[in-house]
């Protein structure tokens, strides 16, 4: 009984040692996710400088004479280009 009890005692430790490192495994996943969120934050930001550029190109007159009017560009929206993955199961 002794001997069963001992054996018990190490598994018990061993499933401590196990769950500290799951633990840490987990806090440097959660980081890399908040890392990979910041990234895609910073993304869209340029995202949208470079369009705001791009319409601020497309409003300069370079013509010397009266052209007539053109259609207007058209304008690409942020989902267009970022388009999200839709979520499986309705979530």
């Amino acid at each position: 009984m002794r001997d069963a009890a001992d054996q018990i005692r190490t598994e018990v430790l061993n499933l401590g040692d196990d769950l500290g490192r799951l633990r840490d495994r987990v806090l440097k996943l959660q980081k890399h996710f908040g890392d990979a969120n910041e990234d895609v934050r910073q993304i869209l930001i340029s995202a949208d400088k470079i369009e705001k550029r791009a319409g601020r190109i497309e409003e300069l007159d370079f013509s010397k004479t009266e052209a007539p009017p053109s259609p207007a560009p058209r304008q690409v929206r942020r989902a267009e280009l970022f388009p999200c993955p839709q979520a499986a199961g309705g979530e």
